[in-house]
């Protein structure tokens, strides 16, 4: 739940606050998570009676929930009936992803070879802040951009050599996520995305951003992203991979 400081003040819950853009150092929206699942939680419990007594005496307008069904076949089940929360006539979201096609992007040249000179804390800022760029489909990133300099300075970075211009694809997803699919959307992007030895542009962005070619040598260049962040956005999470498995990882808490 994300609940404004008056209403988390009178709830008496435990949550963590957030940034909501306002005034700085000034608290005024805070997260609170229960996990119904252990124990503790059963009717009786010190637990679940404040949160009981918190949804009874103060939580008490109207609300829409968000649940995430664990079970394979909920669909199925909750058509015909046979899920608990069937009675209370829920709405399925299909969880379906945001596709967008990004032409003439300017991309870091890089390369298997050039990682550790990235372990530089200058460099390893730069490259997140491009990898969240296009994660943004920021217009900054284009080939082409002329931006007032007066409104922004931001320039692509360059490494080893200039930045080259390419076709990728970001895909989103933005809901309830479950580690299962991250784990099964990462292997299904790595082995689709380094199929062959062509000379081919693309890539992926969960938000996933990344480049696909090879050099006539045999440099390795081919690299996808995925970045992902947690509900309340306090934490979150950037992975880098080359074909060769090299692999660059990034933790971010605000």
């Amino acid at each position: 739940m994300e609940l404004d400081r008056p209403t988390y003040e009178r709830s008496g819950l435990q949550g963590v606050s957030i940034e909501d853009g306002g005034k700085k150092h000034q608290k005024q929206r805070w997260i609170v998570e229960y996990d119904l699942r252990p124990a503790s939680m059963q009717h009786g419990k010190k637990s679940f009676s404040r949160l009981e007594w918190a949804c009874k005496n103060v939580l008490d307008h109207s609300l829409t929930w968000l649940f995430y069904n664990f079970n394979a076949s909920s669909a199925e089940a909750l058509a015909e009936g046979k899920e608990v929360i069937s009675k209370h006539a829920p709405w399925i979201h299909r969880f379906e992803p945001s596709v967008t096609h990004m032409k003439d992007v300017l991309v870091p040249k890089l390369s298997t070879g050039d990682l550790a000179d990235l372990y530089a804390e200058e460099d390893a800022l730069s490259l997140l802040e491009y990898l969240h760029m296009l994660n943004l489909n920021s217009p900054r990133v284009y080939q082409g951009d002329e931006i007032n300099p007066h409104l922004s300075r931001y320039e692509v970075p360059e490494f080893s050599s200039a930045s080259v211009s390419k076709h990728l694809a970001r895909i989103s997803w933005k809901g309830f996520i479950s580690p299962d699919f991250v784990k099964d959307l990462f292997l299904m992007v790595r082995k689709q995305g380094f199929k062959g030895n062509n000379r081919v542009n693309g890539g992926q962005d969960v938000d996933m951003g990344g480049d696909s070619t090879q050099e006539g040598d045999g440099k390795e260049e081919r690299w996808f992203s995925i970045s992902a962040q947690e509900f309340g956005g306090k934490r979150g999470w950037t992975v880098m991979q080359f074909a060769g498995r090299e692999t660059l990882v990034w933790e971010m808490e605000s």
